[in-house]
């Protein structure tokens, strides 16, 4: 599943046919399936849980007046000018936390956001030992579906 606005405003009624299906939602999003890659057996002593987000178009802009095309020019991804527009404000970020937090609920209050521009890792576990670990990969187009086929 790759909807953020469906997982966050239909959750209860999804999460009740997971249960009453005795199944699981399997993310593809790159942040929340990296993070079920790295929670998948490794549920040990965990302090911290990041998502990243690269920051937008405008991370380090001191620029006052913004333009909708600014906010649709994005550094790192081509994409349609509603996302374009939520990832430029970060409000896709924000809606990706909440996704993350219902999904790994075990681990709501450990999940949070970092800035991460250059968009390599996708996620990051800190462990209370203090080893870390972190999914990194490069965005090549469909690679959701070629981790979902393989």
């Amino acid at each position: 599943l790759a909807n953020k606005e469906s997982i966050i405003c239909g959750w209860s009624l999804i999460s009740r046919e997971l249960k009453k299906n005795k199944t699981k939602v399997i993310p593809v999003d790159s942040e929340h399936f990296s993070l079920k890659l790295l929670l998948d057996n490794n549920r040990d002593e965990i302090e911290k849980i990041y998502i990243t987000a690269s920051g937008g178009p405008f991370l380090n802009s001191k620029k006052k007046n913004i333009s909708v095309n600014d906010a649709i020019n994005h550094p790192r991804w081509s994409m349609g000018k509603k996302i374009s527009v939520d990832s430029a404000t970060m409000i896709n970020k924000v809606l990706e936390l909440q996704e993350a937090r219902l999904l790994f609920s075990k681990f709501k209050n450990k999940i949070d956001i970092i800035i991460h521009p250059e968009s390599l890792v996708h996620a990051i576990i800190i462990f209370k030992n203090g080893f870390s670990k972190f999914k990194f990969f490069r965005a090549i187009k469909n690679l959701k579906g070629k981790f979902w086929f393989n």
